[in-house]
């Protein structure tokens, strides 16, 4: 792979661009000139920033964040996106900043208080409107001036350029994770490469994934603004919005999360769906299904993170469905355990083991692997993985999700999967357990209609060992759950993953002799 990738900033300066529709509202549309408009009202109101500070942004339109990031570079800092607008996130990411931009809206919104700052100044943009503050420069004028702003910033060098993250923590503590505009563009390079997305401006982007994600920053922000298809500019949270930007007449690219496929009922009235992205973690056979069956469309599943970006992908357009890396990207498994605190480790082109990589466009490998004799740096998945010689991946968990029972290896992501097997059984999420020295899986359920129908029926205990009945057909029998807890809903943490942590605690709650749960002896 080439160094050759696309030039975020000369793009949004093109002036062909410049007033066409580029974010689609419920009753607007927005263009680049209106978004610089913005971005010069923010960077006039930012202090100068210190090589390299960040600055917190809590926007959620597209549109917004786009200004808020373009005015923090402009003025020397370094946007920060948060992993979530709820208070712990939020307080945890202030800690490192200096300033933050966005909307005291949002904060209500998740009730959050205005003590989360800890003495960081907040710049409400909604306070633009209402303040006489600079009520003297024209909107041409602020075009003007921002727009040689960002002629300045084009000239220089993109890897100069930075661009931080937090994780959701959803396995372990939130960590900080930086790139450089360069990189990102190098991975909008790759995935363009696949020749799936498309270019095309007559498109819409519809997402139901934030920005603050990985893959909403990616794919509902980056890509489509560098390949100029126009942005559906608020996030989409029920399936019934898609009414509007469906009403819009446009062919749309939907991205969306598992989670949001996960709830989706049945084939939906939405029309003109060109392409069904999903990001982040793996879609079930059910759960890729409800999505084709709901937006009439092929879906691209990319799999990859906040911190190793766009590792592979697999398309249902396809006469397979194999997980393949990106362009540009190496797989290796690791022969041994990985070091703790960085190093070198032995590594293998094919085989069983954890997930190494070799990427083109992230930044500051953490490992040195050896490989055939060769120094090669490396990123560290956290999966586990099999490894074709051909270079194609079986993914068969996360590396804490894979457990010992009996000395045999269980992936706790393997046997989630077995419950799409059963019709009464609309989620379910699985946990380790163990009781009386004995240990095995728990598995959290939520039932569809039709389960709640046969539980009225049936006692407990005899609807959880047809469960395991069918269960047993897909996977090792020590592996099927010893414990079921029904409940509404699978709790999901700010990003829209399984909360495994609260689930922990629940189970610890229901762990009592006077649980009405069913539990194999």
């Amino acid at each position: 792979m080439t160094d050759s990738h696309p030039d975020f900033l000369k793009e949004l300066l093109r002036p062909e661009r410049s007033s066409r529709p580029q974010f689609f509202r419920e009753h607007e549309v927005l263009s680049l000139d209106q978004v610089f408009v913005l971005a010069w009202d923010i960077s006039v109101r930012l202090p100068h920033c210190a090589m390299g500070e960040p600055v917190l942004l809590v926007l959620d339109d597209s549109s917004e964040l786009l200004a808020g990031m373009l005015a923090v570079w402009a003025r020397g800092g370094v946007p920060f996106t948060p992993s979530g607008f709820r208070e712990e996130s939020l307080r945890k990411a202030a800690a490192f900043s200096s300033i933050a931009v966005g909307k005291n809206s949002i904060l209500k919104e998740n009730g959050v208080s205005s003590g989360f700052r800890g003495g960081v100044p907040f710049i409400d943009i909604a306070d633009f409107a209402r303040s006489r503050e600079f009520s003297e420069v024209s909107l041409a004028e602020k075009r003007w001036y921002f727009r040689k702003s960002l002629e300045i910033l084009a000239s220089g060098d993109d890897s100069l350029l930075e661009f931080i993250q937090m994780t959701s923590g959803s396995t372990g503590e939130p960590k900080i994770v930086g790139r450089t505009l360069k990189g990102l563009m190098q991975e909008v390079a790759a995935v363009a490469s696949l020749g799936i997305i498309g270019s095309d401006n007559n498109s819409l982007c519809v997402a139901t994934v934030p920005n603050y994600h990985a893959y909403g920053i990616m794919f509902r922000f980056f890509f489509p603004l560098t390949s100029g298809i126009p942005v559906y500019d608020a996030m989409i949270r029920y399936e019934e919005q898609f009414a509007v930007p469906a009403g819009i007449g446009r062919p749309f690219v939907t991205v969306a999360n598992p989670g949001f496929l996960k709830r989706l009922g049945g084939p939906g009235n939405v029309s003109g769906c060109r392409l069904l992205i999903s990001a982040g973690g793996r879609l079930s056979d059910k759960v890729r299904a409800q999505g084709q069956e709901f937006f009439g469309s092929e879906v691209l599943e990319i799999f990859g993170s906040t911190e190793t970006g766009a590792m592979a992908w697999r398309y249902t357009g396809n006469s397979d469905l194999e997980w393949r890396p990106v362009p540009g990207n190496r797989f290796y498994v690791a022969s041994g355990s990985l070091p703790e605190a960085g190093g070198e480790i032995l590594m293998a082109a094919s085989g069983e083991g954890g997930l190494l990589y070799a990427s083109p466009y992230l930044e500051n490998a953490g490992l040195s692997g050896m490989c055939a004799g060769r120094e090669i740096p490396v990123f560290a998945s956290g999966d586990e993985v099999c490894l074709s010689e051909e270079g194609v991946l079986t993914i068969l968990g996360r590396s804490g999700r894979l457990i010992k029972i009996e000395d045999n290896r269980v992936s706790l992501d393997q046997v989630e999967a077995g419950f799409a097997f059963i019709p009464e059984i609309a989620d379910a999420a699985v946990i380790p357990y163990e009781r009386d020295g004995r240990e095995g899986t728990l598995a959290f359920i939520v039932l569809n209609s039709r389960g709640q129908s046969l539980a009225r029926s049936l006692s407990p205990g005899r609807m959880m060992i047809g469960f395991r009945n069918i269960l047993r057909n897909h996977m090792l029998p020590l592996a099927v759950p010893r414990k079921f807890i029904i409940i509404a809903a699978i709790p999901l943490n700010a990003n829209g993953k399984t909360d495994y942590r609260k689930l922990a605690l629940l189970a610890k709650e229901r762990n009592s002799p006077d649980s009405r749960e069913s539990e194999k002896e």
